[in-house]
């Protein structure tokens, strides 16, 4: 960041640098252009590589193609479904089986399909006959793709999924592997072909129990099913016994601690983060029965104004929980006790942050007829300019739909100069903010954000380029280019 005027009219510059890169079946080759911007709207087209490149050539003599040997490509194991949840992504996770010295699926021609087999399912059942877990998929593949005419070859093999479905208490992984290339055919005329092996697990409440099925998929279309355990299947109790369930002592489920606003951002997820006052032994609360709510507190705030009255921050919310949850009968507890964000504010200088914390669960009622409770106690900090202050509020919430305020510090406060006073502005000496280096385009994707990838020349002392006022533009050059040919 330079200063290109004078001391009395300062007018900011910054060089911006673009670094092309491009390699693969090619050299690694970069080039450079490099452009000053400046605060009066003018710029200055430095040392800049740009348009066609010459014909790069290859550092090294590229692999030789064998039809008639068959090698493996794509991903060799991948989750399709982790804790209850698909992750199949089928754009990458799928295998295939290519000539030797073929790198991408695209270097071969006229594909067929894709194929798919028959629906093939592992579903697990406790000693009553209720369903804990099923998983049910075809195998699916695409087919007769040749180099220059010869040979058969398979891509894109994998899985498609038509069910997966896990109980309340119950957890379903379900991971795939594909492995064994082979040439089905002959030298002349290879047929690739490839094993896609499907394990489906079960656990929870009851043994981890794991199934496994293969099928080979081959290039002319044809699939032959190897050991292929599937159907419906009875799992176990584990071999040491639950831990016995005692309704009088409350223990604490879900999350002790967690962000609900971090740096002005909201981050909180009221599907995972809250806590839960149950009975001992029970681990999840759906285990329990008749619940009723949410019930909710009136809304309490926390507002930082300077000594100006200007406002800060300020973060408003009301504290949440399903009640009267029981086992058999017996006890009133909590779930999902947690907030509500109704306001969460920040002046461009502030950082805001919001901890939660869950703590104490208590019986509040007697052994025979237990009520539990848990205190759900929110932090709001505020911080920039001035110095950072905390405040604390603390509720607790209870099986039977009541709730009590404990200390809570809510309202309006004033914050205070931090003791270091802020740096001194001196427009005549320009610094950097912003980003020094980032990515425009990795690995052929475009990952450039424009709202945090770009840099600034401001002022000395200044942090934010909204502390200036009367900015124009944007201003833009011509087009520059980068061509890489072979």
């Amino acid at each position: 960041p330079v200063n290109y005027g004078t001391s009395g009219a300062p007018v900011g510059g910054v060089d911006i640098q673009v670094s092309v890169s491009s390699h693969g079946l090619f050299e690694k080759t970069t080039k450079v252009c490099t452009m000053t911007v400046k605060g009066d709207g003018t710029s200055e087209l430095g040392t800049c590589e740009h348009s066609e490149s010459d014909d790069t050539a290859v550092a090294s003599e590229l692999p030789a193609i064998d039809p008639s040997t068959v090698v493996q490509i794509g991903k060799e194991i991948y989750e399709a479904i982790e804790d209850n949840q698909p992750t199949l992504n089928t754009t990458i996770d799928w295998a295939g089986a290519v000539p030797k010295g073929v790198t991408e699926w695209t270097q071969l021609e006229n594909w067929q399909g894709p194929a798919q087999s028959d629906t093939y399912y592992v579903e697990f059942k406790n000693g009553l006959g209720t369903k804990l877990t099923k998983f049910a998929w075809r195998f699916v593949w695409k087919y007769g793709g040749d180099m220059n005419g010869v040979g058969k070859y398979v891509t894109q093999a994998g899985i498609d999924i038509d069910t997966a479905y896990a109980y309340l208490s119950e957890h379903l992984d379900v991971e795939v592997k594909s492995l064994k290339p082979v040439n089905y055919g002959t030298s002349a005329a290879p047929v690739g072909g490839v094993d896609v092996q499907v394990s489906v697990s079960s656990h929870g409440l009851f043994e981890k129990t794991t199934k496994v099925c293969t099928m080979t998929v081959k290039g002319d279309g044809t699939s032959a099913l190897g050991t292929c355990e599937h159907g419906s299947f009875g799992v176990s109790k584990p071999s040491n016994d639950l831990p016995a369930i005692d309704p009088s002592t409350v223990v604490e489920i879900g999350k002790e601690i967690y962000q609900a606003i971090e740096d002005n951002q909201p981050t909180l997820n009221t599907t995972i983060d809250w806590a839960g006052a149950v009975p001992k032994g029970v681990t999840e609360w759906t285990q329990l029965e008749n619940w009723q709510g949410p019930a909710q507190t009136d809304g309490y705030y926390v507002e930082f104004k300077n000594f100006l009255g200007k406002k800060l921050t300020k973060f408003a919310w009301r504290f949440v929980w399903k009640y009267g949850g029981d086992m058999n009968g017996v006890g009133k507890y909590v779930t999902q006790a947690g907030i509500d964000i109704d306001t969460a504010y920040a002046y461009l200088s502030e950082h805001l942050d919001v901890e939660v914390k869950s703590l104490k669960p208590v019986n509040y009622g007697t052994s025979a007829a237990p009520i539990g409770g848990v205190d759900v106690q929110v932090s709001v900090s505020s911080h920039g300019l001035f110095e950072k202050t905390t405040k604390v509020c603390t509720m607790t919430v209870k099986g039977d739909g009541t709730s009590a305020l404990g200390t809570c510090e809510h309202g309006t406060f004033e914050l205070s100069r931090r003791s270091n006073d802020p740096p001194t502005i001196d427009p005549a000496d320009i610094a950097e903010i912003g980003k020094l280096i980032y990515d425009a385009v990795e690995d052929t994707q475009a990952v450039i954000d424009t709202s945090v990838d770009w840099a600034g020349a401001v002022p000395h002392g200044i942090t934010d380029w909204t502390q200036l006022e009367n900015w124009k533009g944007p201003v833009q050059s011509d087009s520059y280019y980068i061509e890489f040919k072979n």
